[in-house]
């Protein structure tokens, strides 16, 4: 009787495991939505969050309310992957305010069976109404890290 070479128990173990491993995880860190905080700042210099009360907060390209009478400090404001910009409208009091999101959408694959994603970068912005400033904190859209953007008041 012939003995197996190492060779071989490892292809058979290679074998027996690939069939055995799960499907590609189709999860991304990359997130079709930006993060906005508001924020004042005092005499000092200090930054602080701040709670800012709306009556709504809408899409352009929406057709519902994304917030309806809520009292948030951050807020998640979905991106619309098949343009390269998405105008947010922010209403208090009968007063709207805008403030357009602009980004470079650049398609990537995660695997055959996950299909084409999208990577959000060069997050840039442009504002009307009574806000102080609007600042691009962090330019990619991702699970990890800070506020993409700050709203001052």
């Amino acid at each position: 009787m012939k003995k197996f070479s190492w060779h071989l128990w490892l292809l058979i173990f290679v074998l027996g495991w690939s069939a055995c491993a799960p499907d590609p995880s189709c999860s991304d860190i990359y997130l079709p939505y930006v993060t906005a905080s508001f924020y004042t700042v005092n005499d000092a210099g200090v930054e602080t969050v701040e709670s800012v009360q709306l009556d709504s907060l809408w899409a352009d390209d929406a057709d519902t309310l994304l917030y309806a009478d809520t009292t948030l400090s951050i807020y998640g404001l979905y991106v619309n992957p098949e343009a390269a910009s998405t105008t947010y409208h922010f209403c208090l009091n009968d007063t709207c305010n805008s403030v357009t999101f602009a980004y470079d959408r650049k398609e990537y694959l995660i695997s055959p069976d996950c299909g084409p994603r999208f990577r959000f970068q060069n997050l840039t912005t442009e504002f009307e109404g009574f806000y102080d400033s609007v600042i691009v904190n962090k330019p990619e859209l991702t699970l990890l890290g800070e506020v993409n953007v700050k709203i001052y008041r």
